[in-house]
């Protein structure tokens, strides 16, 4: 699995992405998983998992989006989705949010 990166600077852009996929879903079209990478620019442990998963995913044909959030410019997005620490893998499957906070875990899932 590969992912497209993008990172989000608004809070207005999460809700457009849950939008979207609220819509596809209801007519039967989408069938991935939603992945936010929750990070805060001051954590080492985010930056260096940034940097990996860019270096890895730059020059593979994406398959699916992983979109990164980080705390300084959408501190409120953080609360919505019940992320205490950082890094952390936010997915929206079919009909729940999981949340991986641990950091082998997030290293695991995005196969860094």
């Amino acid at each position: 699995m590969s992912y497209s990166i993008s990172h989000l600077k608004r809070e207005i852009d999460i809700n457009k992405i849950l939008d979207h996929v609220s819509q596809e879903k209801s007519k039967g079209l989408y069938e991935n998983n939603v992945n936010f990478l929750f990070i805060s620019l001051w954590d080492k442990w985010s930056d260096r998992l940034v940097e990996k998963v860019v270096d890895k995913y730059k020059d593979e044909e994406a398959r699916k989006e992983l979109y990164i959030v980080n705390s300084f410019d959408m501190p409120h997005a953080f609360t919505i989705f019940g992320v205490k620490q950082v890094p952390a893998l936010v997915r929206i499957r079919k009909n729940k949010v999981v949340v991986l906070d641990r950091l082998p875990i997030v290293y695991a899932e995005l196969k860094v």
